[in-house]
Order: structure tokens, then C-alpha cells, then sequence
């Protein structure tokens, strides 16, 4: 097992590496770093905040709207992980973006009860394979 102190100094590139994963086209790949980052940053929360900030909350928000539930509930997880290692600073950015989540949901909820949802995505730029609702 890796020292913490041996690790910390590779934090950037392995947060990196997650990130990646999140980006990925497989939809079990993107459930897993959601989980992952989130897991990660409790681990190395100093090292990780500059990431964090600067395109984690843009990917675990984007995966709320996931057609695959897992991965909508991971992120909702992952973001749950990052308000407790964080506190107030993460709190804070979670309820400044949560209003435009839940419009967004708000939206889909009227499209599906109106008949008027036509498939998967939602504009974020994945192609989702091996769909699941």
C-alpha cells in the first residue's frame, strides 16, 4: 500500500486521470469516477480543491442529467462527498448552481408527462452505450 506522502506529490495527474474517466463514452466508466473523484478528494482535499473548482462541479452537475440513473445517483453522491470534505465553500456552490439543475429537472419532468421526450444525451455530448433508464 502507497504512503499518503508518496502519493500526494502525483495528485494532479491522477485527479487528471479520473476526470478523463469521467469524460468517457462508457457510461459504467463515467458511474465509476463519480464515485472516484469524490472518494479521491476526501483522501487529498488540500491538493484537489484547485481542480474541484475549476471543472469537477461543471462534470457532476452535467452528470445529473444523465440518461444512465446510476450515474445521475452517483453524482448526487459524489456532490453530497464533496459538501462534507469541504463544508460551507462547498455548500455554498452546490446551492448557487442547484437552481438551474432543478429547472432543467423541472423541464423533463413536464416533457415526460406531456409525451414530448425524444431521447437520450440531453446535449451533453455523449453517446451513451449500453443505455439504461
Amino acid at each position: 500500500k502507497a504512503k499518503c506522502g508518496e502519493v500526494s506529490v502525483h495528485v494532479n495527474e491522477l485527479l487528471n486521470a479520473l476526470i478523463d474517466a469521467f469524460k468517457d463514452e462508457s457510461w459504467p466508466v463515467r458511474d465509476a469516477a463519480c464515485i472516484a473523484t469524490s472518494n479521491f478528494i476526501s483522501g487529498f482535499p488540500n491538493e484537489s480543491k484547485a481542480l474541484v473548482g475549476t471543472e469537477l462541479y461543471e462534470l457532476w452537475f452535467a452528470h445529473l442529467s444523465d440518461n444512465i440513473w446510476s450515474v445521475r445517483e452517483d453524482s448526487a453522491i459524489a456532490l453530497g462527498n464533496v459538501m462534507r470534505t469541504y463544508g460551507d465553500d462547498a455548500v455554498e456552490e452546490v446551492l448557487k448552481r442547484l437552481p438551474n439543475i432543478l429547472g432543467k429537472v423541472f423541464d423533463e419532468n413536464v416533457n415526460v408527462q406531456q409525451g414530448h421526450l425524444h431521447g437520450h444525451g440531453h446535449g451533453h455530448g455523449h453517446s451513451h452505450d449500453n443505455q439504461e433508464s
